[in-house]
């Protein structure tokens, strides 16, 4: 399939960029060792809490395969076939829908190693639990031998929400994303890749990227993304 964008850096590494929907375009990739995603968390009809349909007073951006988690279902087996041995996925998810997205990948074969959490410093909408932070779920493929590099279960960073709100209503700081990258090496895959900020991460520390995006606004932006020659402080 002919990439949407890619980027050569001076170091030999090119960051990649399809538009399409992942689960077709997987299949098709080489093997990568190591996956950072942030996937459709399947909480579109929720209230109360990471209902996505209360963004922005109720009437903001909807992300495609977000109103359950059939989407990911589909991509996790995919997702586990690209990955090779010893390899890393980390995902993102939902605290409500944190149980629903560790079995999918379990599932699909992944061993599940542990939790991280971005603690965004602020809570957001709801009722009941109003979640100041989001869960990012740690699996394994293969012997989890012990890494160069050990990240710290927290990551503290706080948001722009009105710029983030401007692209991506879902976007993640990308310093958070370059702390969790520094767990492993090599080519970073990221099959639902939003406005890009894994692959920015990947850029900045010299890592080889691909990233699929099915909404082709977000592939812009994620172009745009890469282009800077500097990032404004997160």
């Amino acid at each position: 399939m002919k990439p949407y964008y890619e980027e050569h850096g001076a170091n030999g590494k090119t960051i990649t960029i399809y538009h399409g929907d992942c689960r077709e375009i997987l299949p098709s990739l080489d093997y990568v060792f190591f996956c950072l995603t942030d996937p459709p968390f399947g909480t579109g009809e929720l209230t109360g809490g990471y209902g996505r349909a209360q963004n922005h007073g109720g009437h903001g951006r909807t992300i495609i395969g977000d109103k359950d988690l059939s989407v990911l279902k589909e991509a996790a087996p995919l997702i586990y076939s690209g990955i090779g041995t010893p390899g890393w996925l980390i995902t993102f998810c939902a605290p409500r829908r944190m149980l629903e997205t560790g079995r999918l990948f379990e599932d699909a074969g992944f061993q599940f190693y542990g939790e991280i959490v971005w603690d965004k410093g602020a809570p957001g909408l709801g009722f009941t639990i109003r979640y100041a932070h989001e869960s990012l779920l740690v699996f394994r493929k293969g012997n989890a031998e012990r890494e160069e590099n050990a990240i710290i279960s927290v990551q503290r960073e706080s948001i722009d929400r009105i710029a983030t709100q401007l692209r991506h209503p879902h976007e993640k700081p990308v310093s958070i994303l370059k702390s969790i990258l520094l767990l492993g090496n090599g080519t970073v895959l990221d099959p639902f890749m939003g406005s890009g900020p894994v692959l920015r991460a990947a850029k900045d520390l010299g890592r080889k990227a691909i990233g699929i995006e099915i909404e082709e606004r977000y592939c812009e932006m994620a172009v745009k993304l890469l282009k800077q020659e500097t990032l404004e402080l997160e």
